[in-house]
Parts: C-alpha cells; sequence; structure tokens
C-alpha cells in the first residue's frame, strides 16, 4: 500500500472531503487495481481470520520448545473471574493479545499485523470492544483500514522489523495502529488519529541506554510528517552501528 505520510493522508481527507479510512480504501484501490467491493472483501476476509484465530484458541497446544502455551487461557479465566483490577476490558485486551502470540508460536494461522510476532496487538484490541460495543462489520473494516494506512506509512518511513529497529519498530507500529483504530472507532478525527498513533508508538519500549539518550528525547510537535518516525529511523541506524562494534570487540 504506498502512502508516503501522515501529511499526505490528511492533505487528502481536507481536499477530498473523505474520511482517514476511505483514503486509505482508495489507495488500495489504486495500488493493486481492484474495486472497491474487491479490497473490503479482502479486508473482511483478514478480519475473519482474526476472529477465528481467537475462537479456536483453546490454551492446550504448546510451541515446539514447549515453552510457550496455556497462558491465554490462565488470562482468559482471570479474566471471567472479575477480579482484575485495569477492569474487564483491559485484562480481555492481555487475554486476547497472549492467546494469539501463542497461536503464532505454536504455528496456527495468524494475522501479521504487521508482523507475526506482533499479531496480537491489533485483534486484542478490537476482538474485545465487539463484545462492550455494537459494532457493525462495516464500522470494524473501517478501524482496519485506518490500521493499514498507519502501518503503511511507519513502513514507508522507518522500518516495522524488529530485528532491524527493535521493539518499538514491531510492536510499537502494532501499538500504534490499533490505538488509531480504536481512536477511529470513536470517531475521532484525522489529526486525533494520528496524534494518538505517534503518541503510542512513542512510549513503547523506549531505548532506556546512555548511548540512545539523544534520540529519546522526541517531543509531540504534532507536525504532520510525524518526527517520531525520524527519530525511529535514527534509532535503527544507532542500534546497527552498536550490533557492528559488538561484532567488532568479539573477533578482537
Amino acid at each position: 500500500m504506498s502512502l508516503d505520510s501522515m501529511k499526505e493522508i490528511f492533505d487528502r481527507m481536507e481536499a477530498e472531503h473523505k474520511p482517514f479510512w476511505e483514503i486509505v480504501l482508495e489507495t488500495d484501490m489504486d495500488e493493486r487495481q481492484v474495486t472497491r467491493q474487491q479490497s473490503m472483501a479482502k479486508m473482511l476476509t483478514t478480519w475473519q481470520y482474526m476472529v477465528d484465530a481467537a475462537d479456536t484458541y483453546t490454551g492446550r497446544r504448546r510451541s515446539v520448545s514447549g515453552l510457550v502455551g496455556g497462558d491465554g487461557l490462565k488470562m482468559r479465566q482471570y479474566s471471567i473471574r472479575g477480579r482484575a483490577m485495569s477492569g474487564g476490558y483491559v485484562s480481555e485486551v492481555i487475554a486476547e493479545a497472549l492467546s494469539m502470540a501463542e497461536s503464532n508460536a505454536c504455528m496456527r494461522r495468524i494475522v501479521a499485523a504487521p508482523t507475526a510476532g506482533a499479531c496480537g496487538v491489533l485483534p486484542a484490541v478490537l476482538l474485545p470492544m465487539c463484545k462492550y460495543e455494537e459494532l457493525s462489520q462495516h464500522r470494524i473494516l473501517e478501524a482496519l483500514y485506518v490500521a493499514s494506512g498507519i502501518g503503511a506509512v511507519i513502513a514507508y518511513k522507518a522500518c516495522i522489523a524488529g530485528a532491524s529497529g527493535g521493539c518499538q519498530a514491531e510492536i510499537g507500529t502494532a501499538s500504534a495502529m490499533a490505538a488509531g483504530a480504536l481512536v477511529a472507532l470513536r470517531d475521532g478525527t484525522g489529526q486525533q488519529i494520528g496524534h494518538n498513533a505517534e503518541n503510542t508508538i512513542c512510549q513503547t519500549h523506549r531505548p532506556v541506554h546512555t548511548e540512545y539518550e539523544q534520540y529519546t528525547s522526541y517531543q509531540n510537535t504534532g507536525d504532520n510528517d510525524w518526527a517520531m518516525l525520524r527519530h525511529l529511523r535514527q534509532y535503527q541506524h544507532i542500534n546497527r552501528a552498536a550490533q557492528q562494534r559488538n561484532r567488532q570487540r568479539a573477533k578482537e
């Protein structure tokens, strides 16, 4: 999906008087040369895969190593008891995220959103929301398009691979996508969607080593080009430099 920046989305929203999700939808149609119905059918299939992965989770499977499995079920049981300090919705989000991550580790079908390692975040936010509010299928698809647009911009501007950009690039991107989707479901404006996604990724697994301190001084300027993405690219560069130094020291 070719979306170069949040500014591009915002400018098109203003010029064409269309919502955020509609801009992403039309971009997908143009990029893949498909009709509106075909694009939405593809997105619906994606959503159904998320739902199926959650519905068929039992907690009985284990990963090949035997280290992963069962924790999602424990969290689900804890959430059902209603004793979680964070409340019903948040405890269900945690349970769904653990369950989906386990499904990935146990080689079950999941949706990479944007990666397999971060597959639990977006469905964990959206699936429990469907229980607490009456959300139409179309509204869910709109939220998924918003999430896709945010992920596409980050992938273009920086990276979404944990191996290159660390946890902030992978789980941070997924969290930004989920935050934007949630704001969209609350009828937020394009700017509100952007700011919430921006703030979320900036607070996800920020590096604390002194070598990275100058790259964690990002301030929320609110510009449409996301200074945060520049920060993430800088962190990616420094992370690679540190890896190279470590390899050199190992040779010595």
